[in-house]
């Protein structure tokens, strides 16, 4: 089980390698990748993403997930990679993969990763826009500021 937070770019990296086992039937993976607009936003044309995270709080949950992924999918075995800092329109952003006997527990454990990552990590989306707007998308980091009383 990998689980790897980088700024590099994730197009230029192996991310299959060392994934697909004889042991399993089928080897799932999502990409998710920066789109253009949100259409959660009145579709505001998006210039580029800033992602943040806390790297140590990450990998102590990540190992919970993907930990529950096995049990309750029966993987074999599991990866994840996801960016941090600026991202523009049409990269990479998260790759996730899964192995496992059948087609639907490697699915639903990809599902599944994915779900818990983006409920449970410590990452943060900011987004830009066209018009020179920005905000956080879901929660914003926790700042010095922040913790002032």
């Amino acid at each position: 089980m990998t689980f790897l937070l980088t700024s590099e770019p994730l197009e230029n990296m192996l991310l299959n390698d060392g994934i697909q086992t004889s042991e399993a039937g089928a080897f799932v993976n999502f990409t998710g990748l920066v789109r253009q607009s949100n259409p959660a936003h009145s579709n505001k044309k998006v210039t580029h993403l800033l992602f943040e995270a806390d790297e140590s709080l990450c990998a102590k949950e990540i190992h919970l997930i993907f930990n529950e992924a096995v049990r309750q999918f029966d993987c074999t075995r599991l990866k994840c990679a996801h960016r941090t800092g600026k991202i523009s329109v049409g990269e990479m952003i998260i790759w996730i993969g899964a192995a496992a006997p059948h087609r639907h527990q490697a699915f639903n454990a990809c599902q599944y990763v994915l779900d818990q990552l983006k409920a449970l990590l410590p990452i943060w989306k900011k987004e830009f826009y066209i018009d020179g707007t920005s905000q956080w998308v879901g929660n914003a980091p926790m700042t010095e500021e922040s913790h002032e009383i």
